[in-house]
C-alpha cells in the first residue's frame, strides 16, 4: 500500500520531543478520513503512532475528555500513557484523557447502569465454590436424563471456567438462534459436553447473569454489557460519549469487544482509528479472529482507511526482510544496524540442548547480560531438558506462560511414585509441593467424588500432611475406598514401585509406571483441550528421558529432585534468563532469542490450525531485537516448514 504523500512534514501541528516520525507515522498523524485502520508490523512503533494520533487531534482542538483509547491488555494501555508522556503530551493534559481496557471501561458503565458496584471474583478460587454449587444442581437436575461428567476437582473447574471465557468471548448463545434445539444440540453447535453445556447455564443463573448480577468474574463485565447492548440497542444512549476513538491490540479483538466498540463508535458519531498486525492472532480460544482485521472493519465502515506500518524499531533490515519474505508483505527496518541471525543443526534433542548452553556462554561472553536471553518454546514439554540443563549448570532463570516442570501435576504424579518408592513424602521439600501431589493423584485415578465427599477429603489431607504415614493415609484410606479404572491402574503401579529397590534405575521404573497407569490415554481423558493433552503426554515422555539420561538410581534422583525443587522455589535474581512459551510474550522484546525445536510436529502443531501456528512462528521470531538463534534437526525431511520459507541464513 502506497503511502499517502500529500501529507507532509509540516502539516502536522503537534510536534514530538525526542523523536521525528517517520513518512508512515506523518501520514497516520494528519490523516482525515473518519475510520482508520493502521496495518503495523511487529515493532513498527504502533503504539507510539497511536499516541502521535492523539497529540494531534488535541492540538487541532478536541477536547482532553472527548478522546478515548483502549486497549485489551492493562500492560498495553500503561504503555499507551508511557509512549503520550515520552513524545512530549503533558501529565495534566494525560490524566484528562480516558485510556483504559475494554473490560475496566465497561465495568464502569455497567456501575452508572445498574446504579451500583458489582463484587468481581479475579480469583479462581473465589469462583470454586459457585462452581461446585452449579454442578451439583445440575447432577440434581438432570443426572436422570444423560450421565453427567460429576468432576469436582481443581482441573475440571479449571478447565470449566476457561471453556466459559471461550464461549462468552463469541456471543454464539446471545447472536444465534437457537428455536427449538434441544439441549444435546446447541451443545453440539458449541462443540461442548452437555455437562459443560448445562453447568455453563446453572453458573449463570445462579451469577444472576440476566438480571443485576450478584457477582462478575474476569471479562465479564465487558460480556454482560455486549449482552445488554444486544438486548436493548438504545441502551447505547446512555454510554458515555467521545468524539476520538482510538484502539491498540486490535489483533486480538474478539465479539465481544467488537460490539462494544462498534457502539461506541455511534454513540458519538467519533473520529475512529485503531491499530494491530493480523500476524499476530493468536488467542482463538479467547475470540481473536482474522474476520475483525479482514473483513467486519470494512464490512461495518464501508470508507474505512487502511495505513500501513511497515518499518520496524526493534530489529535491524536483514531480519525485516526474511520477516516479509515468510509473511508475503512489505517489511523493512528503521535501524542502521543488522541483526544477528544465526542458524544451527542438531543430531538430537541432547545436542540441542548443548547449543542452546553454548549460545548463552557465547552471549555473556561477548559482554551481553543473562537477563537479556529468551529462549522461547512452542509447548512447555519442551522445557524438562532445557530447565534440568539450566540447573546443572546453575544459570538462573525464570518461566512465562508456564510453571516449571517440577511442579506440573504430570509431573507429580511420577514424583509421588518415587517417594513411595522411597517410603518418605519428606523427600518432597516444599509443602505446596505436597498437597499438589495428593491432588494430581485424584485426578489422574479419575475418582468420582461429589462435592461433600471432596470436601471431607480435602480437610483431611491438610490434617495428614502433618503426619509421617501421609502416603499410606492416601493410598490405603483413599485411594481403596473408592473405584476407577484408573484407581486401579493406580494401585497397580503403587506395588510395582513398592517392590523395587533404591538402586533401581529412576528412568525405568517410571517408564513401567507410565505404561501401567497408561497416562498418556488418562491425560487425553481428563484434558478436554486436545493440544493441552497432548502437551502432557510429551511432558511425562520427556521427564522420563531426562531420568533415564541421568542413570541415576531412586534414591539419586529424588535427592536431585528436592534439590532442584527448592532452587526453583527461590525467587529468580532481575538479571535470569527468561523461558517462556511463545502465547505468553506478544509485546516483549529481548536483545537475544534462542528458538530450539524447530521441527515437524513441533512447530507446527500438526493439532493447531497451520495459520495460526505460523503466526506464532511470526510472534517468536520478531521478538529478538539484536540476535536470533533458530535451532533446527540436521535431516532436512525433520526440519519446520517455516525455516525454508523464512529463507533465513546463517550469519554471525
Amino acid at each position: 500500500m502506497e503511502i499517502q504523500q500529500r501529507y507532509l512534514p509540516h502539516q502536522a501541528k503537534f510536534k514530538a520531543k525526542g523523536i521525528t516520525p517517520s513518512a508512515e507515522q506523518l501520514a497516520i498523524q494528519c490523516a482525515t478520513q473518519r475510520e482508520i485502520l493502521i496495518q503495523a508490523n511487529a515493532g513498527a512503533a504502533k503504539t507510539t503512532t497511536l499516541a502521535l494520533r492523539i497529540a494531534e487531534s488535541l492540538v487541532r482542538g478536541v477536547q482532553a475528555e472527548q478522546v478515548l483509547a483502549l486497549a485489551i491488555t492493562p500492560a498495553a494501555r500503561d504503555v499507551l500513557r508511557e509512549r503520550l508522556h515520552e513524545i512530549g503530551v503533558s501529565s495534566g493534559l494525560i490524566k484528562r484523557l480516558t485510556i483504559t481496557t475494554f473490560e475496566e471501561f465497561a465495568r464502569a458503565c455497567l456501575q452508572n447502569l445498574e446504579g451500583g458496584e458489582c463484587i468481581y471474583l479475579e480469583d479462581e478460587q473465589q469462583l470454586r465454590e459457585v462452581a461446585i454449587e452449579s454442578l451439583e444442581n445440575v447432577c440434581a437436575m438432570h443426572g436422570r436424563h444423560f450421565e453427567v461428567e460429576a468432576n469436582f476437582t481443581n482441573l475440571a473447574i479449571h478447565q470449566f471456567l476457561q471453556m466459559q471465557v471461550a464461549l462468552k468471548s463469541r456471543l454464539t448463545l446471545h447472536t444465534r438462534d437457537f428455536g427449538d434445539y434441544s439441549f444435546e444440540e446447541i451443545a453440539h453447535v458449541l462443540d461442548i459436553s452437555m455437562t459443560q453445556y448445562c453447568w455453563h447455564v446453572e453458573f449463570e443463573r445462579i451469577r444472576g447473569a440476566d438480571d443485576i448480577p450478584e457477582f462478575r468474574a474476569a471479562f465479564d463485565a465487558s460480556y454482560d454489557l455486549a449482552r445488554l447492548l444486544l438486548n436493548a440497542p438504545e441502551r447505547a444512549n446512555q454510554l458515555p460519549s467521545f468524539s476520538c476513538i482510538l484502539c491498540d491490540e486490535l489483533h486480538d479483538l474478539n465479539e465481544v469487544c467488537f460490539r462494544l466498540l462498534t457502539s461506541l463508535i455511534a454513540r458519538g458519531n467519533a473520529f475512529f482509528c485503531a491499530a494491530g498486525d493480523k500476524d499476530q492472532i493468536i488467542y482463538s480460544w479467547r475470540g481473536a479472529e482474522h474476520q475483525f482485521m479482514r473483513q467486519r472493519f470494512q464490512q461495518t465502515y464501508p470508507r474505512l482507511q487502511e495505513y500501513p506500518l511497515t518499518a520496524s524499531y526493534r530489529y535491524g533490515e536483514n531480519l525485516a526482510r526474511a520477516v516479509g519474505v515468510f509473511k508475503n508483505k512489505a517489511s523493512s527496518s528503521a535501524l542502521a544496524q543488522a541483526s544477528s541471525i544465526l542458524t544451527l543443526a542438531y543430531r538430537d534433542e541432547a545436542e540441542c540442548g548443548a547449543q542452546v548452553l553454548a549460545e548463552i556462554q557465547a552471549w555473556l561472553a561477548n559482554g551481553g547480560k543473562l537477563g537479556q536471553i529468551a529462549i522461547l518454546l512452542r509447548s512447555p514439554s519442551q522445557s524438562v531438558a532445557l530447565e534440568s540443563l539450566l540447573l546443572q549448570a546453575h544459570l538462573s532463570y525464570k518461566t512465562e506462560g508456564m510453571v516449571s516442570f517440577l511442579r506440573r501435576k504430570e509431573v507429580l504424579i511420577l514424583r509421588g511414585m518415587v517417594a513411595i518408592a522411597l517410603q518418605n513424602l519428606e523427600l518432597v521439600k516444599l509443602r505446596q509441593a505436597k498437597e499438589d501431589i495428593f491432588e494430581a493423584m485424584i485426578e489422574y485415578a479419575e475418582i468420582a467424588y461429589d462435592a461433600e465427599e471432596y470436601a471431607g477429603w480435602q480437610k483431611s489431607r491438610q490434617e495428614a500432611l502433618n503426619q509421617a504415614n501421609a502416603l499410606e493415609w492416601f493410598f490405603d484410606g483413599v485411594l481403596q475406598r473408592k473405584s476407577s479404572r484408573s484407581g486401579e491402574a493406580m494401585r497397580q503401579a503403587v506395588q510395582y514401585v513398592r517392590a523395587q529397590t533404591l538402586d533401581a534405575n529412576a528412568g525405568q521404573v517410571l517408564q513401567e509406571v507410565f505404561r501401567i497407569m497408561q497416562l498418556d490415554s488418562v491425560a487425553r481423558r481428563i484434558y478436554v483441550d486436545r493440544e493441552q493433552a497432548a502437551f502432557i503426554t510429551e511432558t511425562l515422555q520427556q521427564f522420563i528421558a531426562m531420568c533415564s539420561t541421568s542413570g541415576m538410581n531412586l534414591q539419586e534422583f529424588s535427592d536431585w529432585l528436592g534439590e532442584a525443587e527448592w532452587r526453583v522455589a527461590q525467587k529468580a535474581p532481575k538479571e535470569a534468563l527468561l523461558l517462556a512459551c511463545v502465547d505468553a510474550i506478544k509485546g516483549h522484546e529481548y536483545p537475544c532469542v534462542i528458538l530450539p525445536y524447530l521441527q515437524r510436529k513441533a512447530f507446527p502443531r500438526p493439532e493447531v490450525p497451520l495459520l495460526e501456528e505460523e503466526n506464532r512462528f511470526y510472534v517468536a521470531i520478531t521478538r529478538s531485537q539484536q540476535r536470533l538463534v533458530l535451532l533446527k534437526p540436521q535431516e532436512p525431511e525433520q526440519q519446520s516448514p517455516f525455516l525454508a520459507r523464512l529463507h533465513a541464513r546463517a550469519s554471525n
